[in-house]
């Protein structure tokens, strides 16, 4: 992260870019958090998208939050835990963005 700037403002859309090693398969359960630091520590997240990128296997799922992250607003929790595994609506995030991209199918 760029110590220039202020990440997690109001309005603002945040992306973060990590590489790991290889995935056996496409990321369908996440859980956000946060350590409650600074000034004004809470979040509100609209959503979480994962994109994985590399030859044979790409993908993106939308993760959908609407929530914050933070003590003092409900449901005054840090964290988040969301799981499509197994869902429909995984399926659903892979057909509307393969289309809306026109990525190659990976089935």
């Amino acid at each position: 992260m760029d110590g220039d700037y202020d990440y997690f403002e109001r309005n603002d859309l945040d992306s973060f870019t990590f590489e790991s090693e290889c995935l056996a398969s496409k990321v369908c359960k996440i859980e956000l958090s946060h350590d409650n630091s600074g000034t004004k520590p809470g979040w509100y997240v609209s959503y979480l998208q994962v994109i994985t990128n590399w030859p044979n296997n790409c993908s993106r799922t939308m993760f959908e939050i609407n929530q914050w992250l933070a003590l003092d607003e409900y449901p005054h929790s840090l964290s988040v835990t969301k799981d499509l595994c197994g869902s429909s609506q995984l399926n659903f995030n892979r057909r509307v963005n393969d289309s809306l991209l026109n990525l190659p199918s990976l089935a």
